[in-house]
């Protein structure tokens, strides 16, 4: 069977009952990277509050920052939008949702479940490369006693990474990706309540324990190393919840 795709404005034929390899289907083109940018730096605001919640996003004034038409930064917010992170509201505009303890509970509970589902859904094997990079994030998480809010983003988003590479199930991988983003940007709202420190160290735990787990390959202990850094998270912040309601 012969079936034509429109790739970069060039036609290809492939036979569709051959394999079709992952890289022939990964688009890099200018238009997407600059996408992809655009839209982890936004959903990075969000996370770090930079946007507050329930606050306005100015399409016009973000579309000349990053010197791109609206036209593409609708589309960015469109899927943050499908995330949970933005809503639109007619004659209002696109705003950056609240954060509702009950919801994020909820959140932070459907993320605990699906995590132990890493090592038990047929995962897909640790590559030496990203073993490397989780041998970096331990040295640097181990060397840094007190990061700042941006470092701490960045060790997170890390280690959440490598974690997503090993979920073959690509609805699961962008489900548990989605419920990241949701939680942990809970976690930072109400950080501040927290020292650096304390903070510091729950995530050298988190990758120190997954790092030894990888190094014995097995992803199964990961799942439960995720879950239990979780866990340890909800119970944290449903203290600082019940304190605020």
């Amino acid at each position: 069977m012969q079936e034509k795709y429109h790739l970069s404005n060039k036609v290809d034929t492939i036979n569709t009952d051959d394999e079709i390899s992952e890289s022939f289907l990964i688009d890099t083109s200018p238009w997407r990277s600059r996408f992809d940018f655009v839209y982890r730096e936004i959903r990075r605001r969000i996370v770090l509050l930079d946007y507050l919640p329930e606050s306005k996003l100015d399409i016009k004034n973000i579309s000349k920052e990053f010197k791109i038409s609206r036209t593409p930064i609708r589309s960015v917010m469109q899927r943050l939008e499908r995330e949970g992170l933005v809503m639109t509201k007619h004659g209002v505009g696109t705003i950056v949702t609240g954060i509702i303890p009950s919801q994020s509970r909820d959140a932070i509970q459907l993320r605990l479940h699906l995590a132990t589902l890493i090592g038990e859904a047929d995962p897909k094997p640790i590559d030496s490369i990203s073993l490397e990079g989780l041998e970096l994030l331990n040295k640097r998480t181990l060397n840094n006693n007190n990061m700042s809010q941006s470092e701490l983003y960045k060790c997170y988003e890390q280690l959440h990474e490598f974690k997503c590479k090993l979920i073959s199930s690509d609805l699961l991988r962008e489900t548990y990706d989605q419920m990241y983003y949701r939680t942990v940007r809970v976690w930072f709202f109400y950080m501040k309540q927290l020292t650096l420190a304390e903070l510091s160290e729950s995530i050298k735990t988190d990758v120190s324990q997954t790092l030894n787990a990888a190094k014995r390959d097995d992803i199964r202990a990961i799942g439960f190393i995720t879950r239990n850094a979780i866990s340890a998270m909800l119970h944290r912040l449903n203290l600082l919840m019940m304190a605020e309601e």
